[in-house]
């Protein structure tokens, strides 16, 4: 008998332990998970800081006139390098409207904005034969209806995200078509350099992307890249290149800087790194999103 209840005890003792191990593995894999959430907390708390002290140089530097290009170069290629206390920021920016704003492809602007409209299906349909879309009519389906998800707020949007942004995720867009309608090779085409997320009212002409100068004015791709400057005078570019001016329409491409820009800035966080964006419209810094650990 004394053997049997050794027997027990002992199975206890070893079920007790497992157990306890069981529990310690569950609060530390809590535990280290907490400490993941504080940290990025206090990452998403420090971007704020800095979002405030960026803002007001990207101000600073657009409403100085005379330095306006000069600024717009050093945003656009190299980036700026900013000193917080003891850390130093990577500012760099993009023009918004450097690409087809998507969003002149919703309904809506049949109707309020039409040149915008207009020009957006012509281009659409350029870019469907260009690319061979097997279903552009589906493709155009799909645009519409996450382009009015997003204008009615019902499409999610990321919980850091501290204000709603107009704005539509191109990549999932097209990857959504592709699934649909297993046309895989329009998901290989790099849309990002042919769309932009954001809206606006014109199309910034000097930072367009050298596929779109190509598709759009009919100028071969290793001509561009190899003769274009970034920021000089496209129609002029165009006539030097013998280019095709018929799409050129000075309501839609703005051969003035427009200010719009995409700005992302990156910051070490406890030995971490961490970004946060912003854009630069209408005089305003708006649209901040803290992003996850990079």
């Amino acid at each position: 008998m004394v053997k049997m209840r050794s027997g027990v005890v002992l199975f206890i003792t070893l079920a007790t332990i497992v157990s306890l191990s069981a529990l310690l593995i569950v609060m530390f894999l809590y535990v280290n998970k907490l400490q993941k959430e504080n940290l990025k907390l206090g990452a998403y708390s420090q971007s704020f800081v800095y979002y405030a002290k960026t803002s007001k140089i990207i101000e600073s530097l657009l409403n100085n006139n005379k330095a306006k290009d000069e600024s717009h170069n050093v945003l656009y290629n190299q980036g700026i390098a900013i000193v917080a206390g003891d850390n130093t920021l990577l500012l760099k920016c993009k023009p918004i409207a450097s690409r087809i704003p998507i969003q002149w492809l919703d309904k809506n602007k049949e109707t309020n904005s039409t040149e915008q409209y207009t020009a957006a299906i012509r281009f659409f349909d350029i870019f469907a034969e260009k690319y061979n879309i097997q279903n552009r009519l589906i493709l155009l389906d799909i645009i519409q209806n996450r382009l009015s998800q997003v204008q009615s707020g019902t499409y999610q949007q990321s919980r850091f995200d501290t204000q709603k942004k107009q704005r539509v995720d191109i990549d999932s867009i097209f990857l959504n078509y592709c699934k649909k309608t297993n046309d895989w090779k329009t998901c290989e085409v790099k849309w990002d350099d042919i769309y932009s997320m954001y809206d606006s009212p014109q199309i910034e002409s000097k930072y367009l992307s050298d596929e779109l100068v190509s598709i759009l004015f009919k100028i071969p791709i290793e001509n561009i890249k190899q003769k274009r400057n970034n920021g000089e005078n496209l129609i002029q570019f165009i006539s030097d290149n013998n280019g095709d001016k018929s799409l050129y329409d000075e309501k839609i491409f703005s051969s003035i800087d427009r200010d719009e820009m995409a700005c992302v800035a990156t910051f070490d966080y406890m030995s971490e790194k961490y970004q946060y964006s912003f854009n630069y419209q209408n005089k305003k810094v708006i649209n901040f999103e803290f992003s996850e650990k990079i």
